[in-house]
């Protein structure tokens, strides 16, 4: 917050960080878990520090007039006709918490509500809040939290053995954890999964990682699914399932596909029996080798082919020496990342990443890598991406 061209570009927060409303951050993450084993619930994270003081903060949530509200203990627990609401409250500790329940007029035919606000007094306080919505059907997990030295971890308990892990790290450099679990029981049978990697009476699962959240469903100590943001490396009892050789990347495995968040990333992904890594619905071509995915070099990425094409791209001239130019045709402004990647798929150079306006736009690469140096003769692959559409362009340099 309060950062020129932050959350979009051309956003002006001058009237805040030139002294209004003096905020360092306010960052919401928002995880979404939606499985056919589990009910559906939602992971809230709002991390803010208005000037690294102590202040009063509160977290709110608005409900309906009618329903039934109880904050004497954790989870916060929301009812009206049969169907429940379960909040509960991870960090700060509940029992530091004020809880107040205000009623709120909208002022507008939209109905009133009532406000639940939980209050306490922090530099960074962090709140950390798990929603589980439900009926008389939904047996609730077992919710537990601890802190680490560097930062906390949330265990999500279910009744049907599966237990949800979420890793949040703020240390900003790599971690190990040991979960423990109780050990399998004889005869107790379990689904065969890419990641049963151990012995079911194995109690420990391991993980190194520098994620800055992980959150990995696990059968017992079978890794059954996971979703990373700003990974480049996460190892599992010793399996390195994640590894991003350029940067970092978010990554979401859900047992019959994996999504990533980066069209350029260039990625090793243990997934055992999976061919399908997407990003944002585009289909990326991928190599694998002893259960190992790698991007498929030549094969690049594609989309559906029946969607519009929002641009079209070429390069002029092709072969060259020692520069060409790169002709964006787009229909509508948006956002664009164009890169240069070898045969191999490593990058070579970033030519633009923003938004770029509707009509031809132009790029120039010059046959240069990121850090200055003169490209060897061969082929180069271009890569133009935008949230809807990838093209992939061989351009030939002659030397």
């Amino acid at each position: 917050m309060n950062n020129y061209n932050f959350p979009l570009p051309g956003s002006d927060w001058s009237w805040g960080y030139a002294g209004a409303n003096p905020v360092d951050h306010a960052y919401r993450t928002v995880l979404v878990v939606r499985d056919p084993a589990t009910p559906p619930y939602f992971i809230i994270i709002d991390d803010i520090d208005k000037d690294g003081s102590s202040h009063m903060y509160e977290w709110r949530l608005h409900t309906g007039r009618n329903n039934n509200i109880d904050t004497t203990a954790n989870p916060i627990h929301l009812t009206k006709d049969g169907s429940f609401m379960d909040i509960h409250v991870l960090n700060p500790p509940f029992s530091s918490l004020q809880k107040t329940i205000t009623y709120f007029n909208n002022r507008v035919p939209d109905p009133d509500s009532n406000i639940l606000a939980l209050s306490t007094t922090a530099v960074n306080p962090m709140f950390t809040l798990l929603l589980l919505p439900g009926d008389a059907t939904v047996i609730p997990p077992t919710v537990s939290s601890t802190d680490e030295p560097w930062g906390r971890v949330i265990t999500v308990a279910w009744n049907g053995g599966e237990t949800d892990v979420l890793l949040i790290n703020q240390s900003g450099s790599p971690i190990t954890y040991a979960y423990e679990t109780p050990a399998a029981s004889p005869g107790v049978s379990r689904k065969p999964t890419s990641g049963d990697r151990k012995p079911s009476s194995t109690a420990t699962v391991s993980f190194e990682m520098d994620a800055s959240l992980a959150l990995v469903r696990l059968d017992g100590t079978n890794l059954e699914r996971y979703l990373l943001t700003k990974v480049s490396t996460f190892i599992a009892d010793g399996v390195d399932y994640v590894t991003i050789g350029n940067g970092t990347a978010t990554v979401g495995y859900s047992g019959t596909t994996i999504d990533i968040d980066r069209f350029d990333a260039d990625f090793s992904l243990f997934a055992p029996g999976i061919t399908d890594v997407f990003y944002r619905k585009q289909r990326i071509h991928v190599v694998e080798n002893g259960g190992y995915l790698t991007r498929d070099p030549v094969a690049g990425t594609h989309g559906d082919m029946t969607a519009p094409r929002p641009f079209r791209v070429h390069a002029y001239p092709n072969p060259f020496n020692p520069s060409t130019t790169v002709v964006i045709d787009l229909e509508q402004p948006t956002n664009v990342a164009a890169a240069i990647f070898d045969a191999k798929g490593r990058l070579i150079k970033r030519l633009w990443s923003g938004p770029l306006s509707a009509g031809l736009r132009k790029l120039r690469w010059e046959g240069r890598n990121e850090v200055g140096q003169t490209v060897a003769s061969g082929v180069y692959l271009l890569m133009v991406t935008t949230g809807r559409q990838t093209e992939t362009l061989k351009l030939t340099v002659i030397r």
